[in-house]
C-alpha cells in the first residue's frame, strides 16, 4: 500500500492535484511495480467531467492501472456516482 496524499489539508483540492496523484501512480505502474497489481482507490466527489482527470484516468487504465475510480462520498445520500467515478473509460 502506498499512501498518496492529494487534497490540501482541508480536505479539498484541486483536479490537477488529482490528475498528479493518478498520473504519478501509473508511473509507478510502468516502472518499479511493472508486473505488480496496483490499485487505485479514492473518495472525492466532482460536480462535473474534467479533461485533465479524465485523460489522466484514461492512461492510467492503459497502463493496467486498476479501480481509479471514486463514486463520491457526499453525505447527503447522492445514489449516483460523481466524477470521476462515472467515467466512461471505467464503465
Amino acid at each position: 500500500m502506498i499512501p498518496v496524499k492529494v487534497p490540501g489539508q482541508t480536505g479539498s483540492g484541486s483536479s490537477a492535484a488529482v490528475a498528479e496523484g493518478i498520473l504519478y501512480t501509473t508511473d509507478l505502474k510502468r516502472g518499479p511495480l511493472a508486473g505488480h497489481p496496483v490499485v487505485i482507490n479514492m473518495s472525492l466527489v466532482g460536480p462535473s467531467p474534467d479533461a485533465l482527470t479524465e485523460a489522466a484516468v484514461k492512461e492510467a487504465v492503459e497502463a493496467g492501472v486498476d479501480g481509479p475510480a471514486a463514486a463520491g462520498g457526499e453525505p447527503s445520500g447522492v445514489r449516483h456516482p460523481h466524477e470521476p467515478g462515472r467515467d466512461r473509460e471505467l464503465g
